[in-house]
């Protein structure tokens, strides 16, 4: 065999010798064989068939790379994202990920080593997010293991500190740049024969010149559409690069052999314009993408707040304003926002949000709390180690998948619709390209069979759904209507049932004259009393803590909160409680009324309070129009008495529900969801989490945007309650638009396909045209959200 044949079998490059080899498989280099080895030893040669010759080169790889730097405590600190006993997480940033192989291998790695406890691969990001067992394997030697399969990640501890921004590839920019280059030196040199010169001489000289340019257009610039069309093949999808890539190869074969054979110029011109305009339209696309997903960082989806002691007094403060150094107050219930110390004695921290453990962890002063861990039991400060991340509390909601497992989307229809529009336009092309072949010739019928295909491809079709559900999602966002994802935004229109949580969601709790009573009491009875009110987030508790605002809060010793009926704690050998008839039984002798929240000092009495609930604003205009669309119900933990008192508001045959334990509300859903009804699910957070989680879509409305329930799907903020059916209307129109976008991409392939058929579009037109529809489905899917937005009242 000779030497120029030979490829190397991981990475393609091409061998110096066949001196190495393995299983008939020939290595450019010892380190390609190495890594073949570890892969093939694993059984994971399934590498391979993804993608053929994927593999990163280790020949020309920079000397082997000392990671035993990552051992230090300093390095260890600043690269970890989240540790719980021995497990670790970490997030390394690489480069060299290039395609579905390199995703495959990487998430993966838990075969190479059982130490390696899970990966997952952000491929526009190219960042690899990791767990493992700090018993089975050092961070250095994870590390050297991804540097020796070929995908050194690039770490700078200097970079972490200043949170550098990753450089972006640019290769796509070079590509068009040579398409643009040498489609308009072709046609330049076409010029002879685009004004009708017959010297044959002339002609072929620039037809050879022509073919020189072509090369490196195909060869380079055209390589992302062979790629793309390659890797769906081989994973069994006829995705719409498939008849771009046919047009372009039928084309280059059809000028190379005329210009080979002397029998005409070819269309050479055609093809680099065709790429040149191809390249183009994917530029406009990703651009759109860039907008929309610049609009959508961390501060669209978490406008939220945290409370920060700043000169001992308390106030709330946006998390893209918190830094290094600020000391928080965080409730029970709440989630620490960024990695933190304690600063208090000790702490339980429930990780499941994380980690997917549920069992809360006992902290001590001083430790490391994670970001996402949800505070149980009393109140504690911290101390932030860093600023709250751009992205990973994004991640984290995003991440946390409900049990009911995945809605089904819009976006898989658009998906199997743009596959079999594929399968169509390759049949039609291949029946008018025979049927020109017997009317006029072979040169004449590949025009027309590439036509079709470039005209006819469905990039339109795809892009309607990002386009118009992102569109529609920012316009939300910018409403303070916060969607997790698109697919709950598609989910709406599914819905037919609507539960409401009382407290807090359809009323807010105001203090009243018998909140007097709590000025009747000692000094150190209010102090006992603000320290226990301080560590729950429910509004009466925090309406008690803001008439005791001038008592100072004593130190308290322990706290529990028992959802939905209170609060107990000790201070100061003090045993306190705050709550409803059933949660002071066991502490008083007196009978307490019925809807009165008993305080109790040491087991005796000594305020009840008879709040005075009010209800929000256009709460009866909002929930008769939601009942023309939803069967609405009330749960609440709240008294017959207290529930009641909302029924005018409600349109007629809602029902009503009181005295609900969390666990009742669950249930409720699940009965709900049996008999075959949609849930949402609509409470502020605190004591309906599972009845959120449970519903087929659960929405949380936030007061002061300081409570963020992982539970969610949608975060409302309180100040927009008035406009929730405006809200709901635009996200159920947004799927009517999809469909418009839908239509208008079908109407024109169709119109394009109809002068194509005909022979009367030449593949460059037909590359112009394609852009096109993209760009009308675009102009279409922003212009069709900004009106609908406007006719909704929406800013």
């Amino acid at each position: 065999m000779k030497k120029e044949s030979l490829s190397c079998y991981h990475c393609g490059e091409s061998c110096p010798d066949d001196t190495i080899q393995l299983d008939q498989k020939y290595f450019c280099c010892e380190g390609c064989k190495t890594v073949y080895e570890i892969l093939e030893s694993k059984g994971m040669e399934a590498y391979y068939e993804i993608e053929v010759q994927a593999g990163i080169s280790a020949r020309n790889k920079k000397r082997v790379e000392d990671y035993s730097f990552l051992d230090t405590a300093e390095a260890f600190e600043k690269l970890i994202k989240f540790r719980q006993g021995k497990q670790i997480h970490i997030e390394l940033r690489i480069p060299q990920i290039h395609c579905a192989s390199c995703v495959w291998l990487l998430e993966n790695l838990y075969k190479l080593h059982p130490g390696i406890l899970g990966a997952e691969v952000r491929f526009l990001e190219k960042k690899l997010n990791l767990r493992f067992d700090l018993d089975k394997i050092q961070l250095s030697e994870i590390a050297q293991l991804i540097a020796n399969l070929g995908y050194a990640p690039d770490i700078n501890l200097q970079d972490l500190d200043e949170n550098t921004y990753i450089p972006k590839d640019r290769s796509f920019y070079y590509k068009l740049g040579v398409a643009g280059f040498c489609a308009g030196n072709i046609m330049l040199m076409s010029f002879p024969e685009y004004l009708g010169l017959q010297d044959l001489n002339f002609q072929h000289f620039f037809s050879w010149i022509n073919l020189v340019l072509a090369i490196p257009v195909l060869f380079y610039s055209a390589n992302i559409f062979f790629k793309s069309a390659w890797q769906g093949l081989k994973l069994g999808n006829l995705n719409i690069d498939v008849p771009v890539s046919l047009g372009i190869l039928a084309l280059f074969s059809q000028s190379l052999y005329e210009i080979l054979s002397q029998t005409g110029p070819g269309y050479l011109d055609s093809l680099a314009g065709l790429v040149f305009f191809l390249l183009l339209g994917k530029w406009f696309q990703q651009k759109s993408y860039d907008q929309l997903y610049f609009d959508r960082d961390y501060r669209s989806y978490f406008p939220l707040s945290a409370k920060k002691i700043e000169l001992g007094k308390e106030k709330q403060v946006l998390l893209s304003n918190l830094k290094k150094g600020d000391i928080l107050y965080i409730r029970n219930e709440e989630i620490i926002p960024a990695d933190a110390l304690l600063l208090d004695t000790e702490a339980y921290l429930d990780y499941s949000f994380v980690s997917g453990e549920s069992v809360p962890v006992l902290l001590k002063e001083g430790e490391r709390v994670y970001a996402g861990a949800k505070l149980i039991g009393k109140g504690v400060k911290v101390s932030l180690l860093k600023a709250v991340s751009e992205s990973y509390l994004s991640q984290l909601w995003k991440k946390y998948k409900k049990s009911t497992g995945e809605k089904v989307g819009f976006r898989r229809l658009t998906d199997q619709l743009a596959r079999y529009f594929t399968y169509i336009i390759l049949g039609i092309a291949l029946l008018a390209a025979s049927y020109w072949f017997f009317q006029e010739s072979l040169s004449f019928a590949l025009q027309v069979g590439i036509a079709v295909l470039i005209v006819a491809c469905p990039c339109g079709l795809a892009l309607s759904s990002p386009i118009v559900l992102g569109n529609a999602m920012r316009m939300l966002g910018r409403n303070g209507f916060f969607l997790k994802d698109s697919q709950v935004l598609e989910g709406i229109a599914e819905m037919d049932s609507w539960i409401f949580d009382k407290t807090g969601t359809l009323t807010q709790t105001r203090a009243d004259l018998s909140f007097q009573q709590l000025h009747s009491l000692s000094q150190e009875e209010q102090s006992l009393v603000v320290a226990l009110a301080n560590e729950s987030s429910h509004p009466l508790s925090k309406e008690i803590s803001k008439e005791l605002i001038a008592a100072p809060a004593a130190v308290l010793e322990e706290s529990q909160e028992h959802p939905g009926a209170g609060l107990k704690g000790i201070s100061q050998n003090h045993r306190i409680a705050i709550g409803n008839d059933k949660l002071l039984a066991s502490e008083i002798e007196e009978v307490l009324e019925e809807g009165i929240t008993g305080i109790a000092i040491d087991g005796k009495l000594v305020a009840g309070i008879d709040r005075e609930e009010i209800v929000r604003e256009d709460l009866k205009a909002v929930l008769r129009e939601l009942g023309e669309d939803y069967e609405l119900s009330l749960l609440t933990g709240d008294t017959k008495k207290r529930a009641l008192k909302l029924l005018s508001h409600f349109p007629e045959n809602s029902k009503f529900y009181w005295k609900q334990l969390p666990d009742e509300k669950l249930d409720h859903v699940k009965n709900l969801q049996e008999a075959g009804r949609k849930v949402i699910m609509m409470g502020d957070g605190l004591n309906d989490a599972g009845a959120l989680m449970q519903a087929d879509l659960g929405i949380v409305l936030s007061e002061q945007l300081e409570s963020f329930s992982p539970a969610s799907d949608i975060i409302l903020d309180s100040a927009r309650f008035s406009q929730l059916p405006s809200l709901i209307k635009y996200a159920v129109g947004s799927k009517k638009l999809l469909k418009g976008a839908l239509i208008i991409s079908l109407i024109y392939n169709t119109i394009g396909l109809a002068f194509a058929v005909q022979g009367l579009l030449s593949p460059l037109v037909a590359a112009i045209l394609m852009p096109l529809s993209s760009i009308s489905v675009i102009f279409w899917g922003m212009a069709s959200t900004y009106y609908l937005a406007r006719k909704m009242g929406l800013e």
